[in-house]
């Protein structure tokens, strides 16, 4: 496959044609634009945020699981699993709860 790039650049126009009136409406446009730009880039840094709070939740469980079976502790390691299986049935049932 080739490296092509792709981008969206703005139209290229010839300011010095235009009047203030027009590059006040292209500076409002434009403006409104950047608004909506970073309002999206904070929305996917809060995701990306939360997912990695749930990367970190599970490789520190997962962590836990594994110490007890390194350690033999077989009642560690059941309690582990009953925790989560209970709590795989909550989120089940939350998910099933919620309107599509």
């Amino acid at each position: 496959m080739n490296n092509l790039l792709i981008t969206r650049l703005p139209t290229l126009v010839n300011i010095e044609g235009m009047g203030i009136k027009e590059l006040r409406e292209q500076y409002k446009r434009l403006e409104g634009e950047a608004i909506d730009q970073s309002q999206q880039l904070s929305q996917v840094c809060n995701k990306l945020h939360q997912m990695n709070k749930f990367a970190d939740y599970v490789s520190s469980e997962l962590a836990v699981l594994i110490d007890s079976y390194d350690a033999g502790d077989q009642a560690a390691i059941l309690l582990q699993l009953k925790k989560h299986s209970e709590k795989r049935k909550d989120w089940r049932a939350d998910q099933k709860a919620k309107v599509h």
